[in-house]
């Protein structure tokens, strides 16, 4: 329940004139009660207000020191709106972890705001030491998110310091690196600030899933952990809402990282064989069963939705699935047509 138990000053963000983001909030889960946390608005063209269906991000020690729940602090609660399939974020983050790649776990969850069904949200792990632990030996690194920004020397303090030191060694020796105007020292250089043969395994993985709003296709939607063990930086995606995309190209890259490798033949060649190495794997996974499944699982609850910010509503639902399942069955010919393999 929205507003309760935090005080008039986190209370009133909640007004219905939608003034603010941040407040409080009394949590059950599973018709029991959980507490007082602290409760954010958040989203950019997703945004939608506390009277819509807003996506939400849970802190559990905002008011708690220590608070947690099933041993998370904190609980990512997306709104799907730019996801009419209400899948995508479901599929990606499987594919994600499937080829062993650091990722958030995702599923669904059911949201009732003051006893109202605001519908069915993508419940995604919040990228946070919790998540990076199950991954990494080592937490006591730094996880910086990349937001409208890239490896660029003069760019690197753009990256938000999500946990840790505030050390951008790594960053900023990565981005002094690749200004080598020879691609080959480029990318030899980079490889004392970044795990290359890592980042080759996120670049492939992303192209399989058609990630092509998060990095090295686009300056967001991506996070980077500078690894204590390693002592480099590894890639960890986020925002797969709009993963799956038919509308891009496997070749389309903009980041600098991978505009190097691409233009360095040996690592070029990594990455396009770990590409198809994986490609196996992605069929392995049998994802149009899955789609198939997970439609079946929430579809009686999405009927109920009065809040789904789509063009059609729940009419929008269904065929935006059918588009997910054609992406998914059409995957190996788009890919081998993209590169020109015969």
């Amino acid at each position: 329940r929205v507003g309760e138990g935090a005080g008039e000053e986190r209370k009133k963000v909640w007004d219905e004139d939608g003034g603010g983001r941040d407040g409080g909030a009394t949590l059950s889960v599973g018709g029991g009660g959980v507490g007082l946390v602290g409760v954010r608005m958040k989203g950019q063209g997703s945004f939608q207000p506390i009277w819509g269906k807003p996506s939400l991000k849970i802190d559990f020690d905002e008011f708690v020191a220590g608070g947690a729940f099933l041993g998370l602090e904190r609980l990512t609660l997306n709104n799907m709106a730019s996801d009419p399939s209400m899948a995508r974020e479901r599929l990606g983050y499987h594919v994600m972890q499937a080829l062993d790649q650091p990722a958030s776990r995702c599923d669904y969850a059911l949201v009732y705001v003051n006893d109202e069904f605001k519908g069915v949200y993508a419940n995604v792990e919040s990228v946070d030491r919790d998540m990076i632990g199950r991954w990494f030996d080592d937490t006591d690194g730094s996880l910086f998110e990349g937001w409208d920004t890239d490896f660029y020397v003069g760019w690197t303090d753009m990256f938000e310091l999500e946990f840790g030191p505030d050390d951008r060694t790594n960053l900023e020796g990565l981005a002094v690196a690749l200004e080598n105007d020879d691609p080959e020292l480029a990318m030899d250089e980079a490889a004392e600030f970044l795990d290359v043969d890592g980042f080759v395994g996120f670049w492939s993985a992303v192209a399989l899933i058609g990630h092509y709003d998060g990095y090295p296709y686009h300056y967001d939607d991506f996070h980077v952990y500078d690894d204590p063990t390693s002592g480099t930086l590894w890639f960890v995606p986020w925002g797969m809402d709009e993963s799956f995309n038919p509308w891009a190209a496997v070749v389309d890259i903009a980041g600098i990282v991978a505009l190097q490798c691409a233009w360095t033949q040996g690592c070029l060649e990594d990455w396009f064989y770990d590409l198809l190495d994986r490609l196996d794997t992605f069929e392995e996974l049998e994802l149009d069963v899955m789609l198939a499944e997970e439609a079946e699982r929430i579809g009686p609850w999405v009927e109920q939705e009065e809040l789904l910010p789509y063009e059609f509503g729940f009419d929008s639902v269904a065929p935006a699935q059918d588009d997910l399942r054609d992406y998914i069955e059409a995957r190996r010919a788009t890919l081998m047509w993209e590169l020109g393999v015969e």
